[in-house]
């Protein structure tokens, strides 16, 4: 694979599949795990620890098999599957100029991810400042009705307790009228 359809290959994974169709805090913790791997195989380049990784370990799983596109964008890395003890394991075996390639590939998308992750979380705050302010404007509010409807009280408005305007109305005023039967009689409607 030459270099230019090699990082076109890891760009083609990472922004068709990975980017698209994962959040940003998996993103992040993915890129981050993927980003550790690289740098160790660059750091210990005869040390074939580094260069495999199990597939169904715990922390392969928990952070870059999360990420859907995951073990596909470890393939574009440069990564092939292998079975080793029964079990199914990622080997790289790519050049270290590929490896340099594909380090930087996933730094830069990592530094997007955090900033894009920052800002969410910005923003979030924002929101919550945004719902604190206007919580604080209803209480206000609240207690802006409350002291008119004790005012209105004291000037004879509304009665303490009901809190209802006191209106009298022709019943109130006039006791009603009963039939030779001593019923009440019904006002037609």
């Amino acid at each position: 694979m030459a270099q230019d359809d090699y990082g076109k290959g890891v760009l083609d994974v990472l922004y068709d599949t990975v980017l698209k169709k994962n959040p940003v805090s998996v993103l992040v913790r993915g890129l981050e795990t993927v980003q550790r791997i690289l740098v160790n195989i660059h750091e210990n380049p005869e040390d074939e620890k580094y260069r495999t990784i199990r597939i169904r370990g715990k922390t392969f799983q928990g952070k870059v098999g999360t990420m859907e596109g995951g073990v596909e964008l470890m393939m574009s890395l440069g990564f092939r599957k292998t079975a080793k003890d029964f079990e199914e394991w990622l080997l790289y075996t790519d050049s270290e100029e590929h490896l340099l390639q594909g380090l930087e590939i996933v730094e830069k998308n990592l530094k997007r991810q955090r900033e894009a992750l920052e800002l969410s979380l910005t923003e979030g705050s924002t929101k919550a400042e945004q719902r604190e302010r206007e919580r604080q404007r209803i209480i206000l509010g609240i207690e802006a009705d409350k002291q008119n409807r004790e005012h209105l009280v004291k000037m004879g408005h509304f009665h303490a307790r009901s809190m209802k305007t006191i209106t009298r109305s022709k019943e109130d005023v006039e006791p009603s009228a009963e039939d030779s039967t001593g019923e009440t009689e019904q006002a037609e409607s």
